[in-house]
């Protein structure tokens, strides 16, 4: 008997169509795999397609009944707010990021007596802007969430609730650099006449991301995909990575490296295509992005200061440690002395790459224990670096790169005359590659790589000003954010959501959330989603 491997597999798949692909597989074999895909009839499981609904109804916002909950959401948030409670509980807050400040604002909008327990001695997650390295200029940087769609509507709702301004993050702009194989075209160049870099590769003259967005947009998926189209996708597809999906679309390795190269996927080619799939669905290349005036740390310091004025209790320097419900209500223990206390319901929002150092008594599901030992946490690195003077031309846009750096983010609206520059922003094993080095070499490494790319001018404006921030190394984060590996989140996507302990402990965080994951919108979509599950209504009109 002749063993075929996974990976063998796609590429005899692909096989059939080499001598075409090499040339241009482009459009014409994409179209025509349409309705063709690997395994499309291979027999589902039953428990699997059931998942894949409920994996599916996340995504669209709808419960079983198909009522819409993300209209109940934005109740909570953005429109009437909780109804008080007839009954209030004291309930326990494990996290200060976006989605448990958002946690403790409702609850405690609705009369709860809420205390929030955050391990740092700060509050934000993985917000974090940062400023005073950054004195000279008076500018700042972002070292985690720096963009918002205009298409997350409860991130851009609760902006207006809380009155905090934004205005447009320019994510594009012609005269960045796109390098690869050793050509450097401007942005302009290279979407006019992309043959030149496209020759080295030996293809056609095609577009990296026209090639990305038909691979993509060939499984009919859209942002108007319904329960149904979901759940028969992710039941046949879940378990591919991008990779896989594109070696089945009769894409070659060129085209892949291609890709990777050109819109900064390397290292990101082993992760889930549904992960893939929600950003063509959802974020097309016309998607409007605004960022947060003087930093994106003002929504978590008015979340804050409003959970606050809500009646809730914020405690930094508190981490949790054990959370025990076996006698009807619920201890915690916390803090270096051991404290603790006492609640009748919890909410669990911290990452679940940390909740493996955190004991739960009695022991949590079979499903949700899986969840907490498998669910992927990627890695994500920044650097900065500060410039008295703008050598760059114009606001905003980014470089893209297959060097170390990857891509380098320009700031779309500087302060005077200088600015900060995300020299490098890396992804995956590409970040685990400068997460080896101390901060100060990954500067002056990205500052040699500007100064090649853009000449003596960069050294010359540069203050001095640097940081660099690793979320895999972050202690309170252990990743950038929970992006889903092939299978997962058909596998564990669903379990992350559950409550535990008969109901009294919910879970939040934007790793919960399928379509919102990594994203701001899905740190406040689970904090809704957690206090409904706690029994909080919205307000009648």
């Amino acid at each position: 008997m002749v063993t075929v491997r996974r990976r063998e597999l796609f590429r005899m798949a692909a096989v059939g169509t080499l001598g075409a692909a090499v040339g241009g597989v482009t459009v014409a074999a994409i179209e025509a795999d349409r309705n063709t895909m690997l395994f499309a009839h291979t027999r589902i499981p039953q428990e699997r397609r059931n998942r894949a609904r409920l994996v599916a109804q996340d995504i669209v916002g709808v419960d079983a009944t198909g009522a819409d909950v993300r209209a109940h959401y934005a109740s909570l948030l953005v429109g009437n707010g909780p109804q008080p409670a007839t009954t209030p509980l004291d309930i326990a807050v494990v996290g200060a990021g976006v989605s448990g400040l958002a946690s403790a604002w409702m609850l405690a909008q609705a009369g709860h007596r809420v205390r929030v327990l955050e391990g740092s001695d700060r509050f934000g997650g993985r917000i974090r802007t940062l400023r005073e390295p950054f004195a000279r200029t008076g500018g700042h940087a972002e070292a985690g969430a720096m963009r918002i769609p205009t298409s997350h509507t409860l991130t851009t709702g609760v902006l207006r609730r809380l009155r905090v301004p934004t205005r447009p993050f320019l994510l594009s702009h012609p005269n960045r650099v796109v390098q690869a194989c050793g050509k450097r075209l401007t942005r302009s160049e290279y979407d006019n006449d992309p043959a030149q870099i496209a020759d080295v590769f030996g293809l056609d003259p095609v577009h990296g991301r026209a090639l990305l967005d038909r691979a993509l947009h060939s499984a009919d998926i859209t942002s108007d995909s319904g329960v149904d189209e979901w759940a028969e996708f992710l039941a046949r597809h879940d378990e591919l990575s991008l990779r896989d999906w594109l070696l089945d679309r009769r894409l070659t390795d060129q085209h892949i490296d291609y890709l990777g190269s050109t819109e900064g996927l390397t290292a990101r080619m082993g992760l889930s295509l549904t992960h893939n799939m929600m950003t063509a669905a959802y974020l097309g290349p016309g998607t409007e992005l605004v960022e947060i005036i003087d930093g994106t740390d003002r929504l978590t310091s008015e979340l804050g200061f409003n959970a606050l004025a809500a009646g809730a209790e914020l405690q930094t320097n508190a981490e949790v440690t054990r959370i025990d419900g076996r006698d009807g209500r619920v201890r915690l223990t916390y803090g270096p002395d051991a404290a603790q206390l006492e609640a009748d319901r919890v909410v669990v929002t911290v990452p679940f790459s940390l909740l493996r150092h955190m004991t739960f008594t009695p022991s949590l599901s079979y499903g949700k224990q899986r969840a907490i030992a498998e669910l992927h946490h990627d890695a994500a690195t920044k650097t900065f670096l500060e410039f008295g003077t703008r050598w760059w031309d114009g606001h905003g846009g980014v470089d893209v790169t297959d060097a170390a750096p990857r891509v380098s983010v320009y700031p779309s609206h500087p302060v005077g005359d200088g600015g900060v520059v995300i020299a490098s922003y890396t992804w995956s094993d590409d970040a685990r590659a400068w997460d080896a080095l101390p901060p100060e070499h990954r500067a002056a490494e990205c500052l040699d790589h500007l100064t090649e790319r853009y000449g003596d001018q960069v050294r010359q404006a540069w203050t001095g000003g640097f940081a660099s921030h690793s979320w895999a190394q972050d202690r309170w984060a252990a990743g950038e954010a929970a992006v889903y590996m092939p299978g997962q989140a058909v596998e564990i996507g669903p379990d992350t959501r559950t409550t535990e302990m008969d109901g009294r402990i919910a879970f939040a965080g934007d790793g919960t959330s399928t379509r919102g994951r990594a994203w701001i919108e899905g740190a406040l979509e689970s904090a809704a989603r957690a206090c409904t599950d706690l029994g909080v209504t919205a307000r009648q009109a």
